[in-house]
């Protein structure tokens, strides 16, 4: 791996891990939902490219969280179906 590359990687490992210390508490998960709801993550309908622009923002915020990524997605998906069952 190239000097760089190596650099690159390192930064967004390093910053990936501030935004889980951030929001990796149980404060910090609670600011992320307030925030992901502003943001208008959890609308279902899109109304105008701004909302499109401020939902692909959360979807980043997520990304960079290091919560959305294809290998965590069984993860996600069981979690949600758990959380769905706990509230029936």
């Amino acid at each position: 791996m190239e000097t760089g590359m190596f650099e690159i990687d390192l930064k967004v490992r390093r910053k990936r891990q501030e935004y889980g210390l951030t929001f990796g508490s149980e404060m910090g998960q609670r600011v992320l939902v307030d925030i992901l709801t502003d943001l208008g993550f959890f609308d279902e309908v899109v109304e105008d490219t701004s909302s499109l622009v401020l939902q692909n923002y959360a979807r980043r915020l997520l990304k960079k969280c290091g919560l959305l990524k294809e290998a965590r997605l069984p993860d996600m998906i069981g979690a949600l179906f758990n959380k769905t069952r706990l509230d029936e």
